[in-house]
């Protein structure tokens, strides 16, 4: 009887995972629409909702961690700190993907920008 149990939840499980993955993969094409069209508060929301639904996904963190710099850059909801959101959304994906060349490449710039609006230490 338990083996049974343990098989039903364990397809619930999969069916359920399955859903919530195709979820994700509209969000994340909704998302990248609002992006092209420089709607980068909305795309944010749609990565966010993505990641949340697929927290193994490192193309969702990505996503949101590069909307994220969209809002920033652009002044959307001022006073928004985003910042950090973007690099501890880089670093979530690198957590999954330790090889994911967007999210290394991104970080990268981030750090750098960083770097470049330090002011000097020459003395």
């Amino acid at each position: 009887m338990t083996a049974v149990i343990h098989r039903s939840l364990a397809a619930l499980f999969l069916v359920v995972r399955a859903f919530a993955q195709d979820d994700s993969r509209a969000l994340m094409a909704s998302g990248i629409d609002a992006y092209r069209h420089d709607h980068f508060p909305e795309a944010a929301r749609c990565f966010e909702q993505a990641a949340k639904l697929d927290p193994t996904s490192a193309d969702a963190w990505v996503s949101l961690a590069v909307a994220y710099q969209g809002v920033h850059l652009v002044g959307d909801e001022a006073g928004n700190p985003l910042a950090h959101s973007v690099e501890e959304n880089l670093l979530k994906a690198l957590e999954i993907d330790p090889r994911n060349k967007f999210a290394l490449g991104f970080l990268a710039a981030l750090y750098y920008e960083q770097a470049q609006s330090r002011p000097s230490r020459k003395g």
